[in-house]
């Protein structure tokens, strides 16, 4: 059996950029309600789980990370320029606003091992696995 990832709405895309051809007025845009979700990719090895992200011209004051009871999540905000405010846009494509990613881990991390690091628009995570799981088991003295 092939699965196959089905997105109608791209279908429409070419729409508007046709539409665009016909029309010098018409301000057209991909995306219908033009959010923005970064591309992740995610790993690991016997050590640690590691993410990588693409968060172009997302600055880094605008990066939230938290990791809390195995669960990793990741949010920020890819701003509209000033600049770009100022202007009148003919043909915008590219995504703007407030972005949210969870991410469940099946294994027990270290949150304090956990780090970041951005640079040229590419997030990295890394957080350490735990190599001695905790046992819930513990001993209760009878008084």
């Amino acid at each position: 059996m092939t699965i196959i990832k089905m997105e109608p709405m791209t279908e429409f895309a070419g729409f508007g950029e046709n539409l665009y051809k016909t029309n010098e007025d018409f301000q057209y845009t991909n995306d219908i309600n033009n959010s923005f979700s970064p591309k992740i990719d995610i790993s690991e090895d016997e050590k640690n789980f590691y993410w990588e992200a693409e968060l172009p011209a997302v600055k880094k004051e605008d990066i939230n990370i938290v990791l809390k009871n195995n669960i990793l999540t990741i949010k920020g905000q890819k701003r509209f320029s000033d600049e770009k405010k100022k202007k009148s846009l003919i043909f915008d494509e590219r995504n703007y606003g407030s972005f949210e990613r969870t991410f469940t881990l099946n294994e027990e991390t270290n949150p304090d091992s956990a780090y970041a690091e951005f640079e040229n628009g590419v997030l990295k995570i890394v957080i350490e696995k735990v190599t001695e799981k905790k046992t819930d088991k513990r001993q209760i003295i009878v008084k």
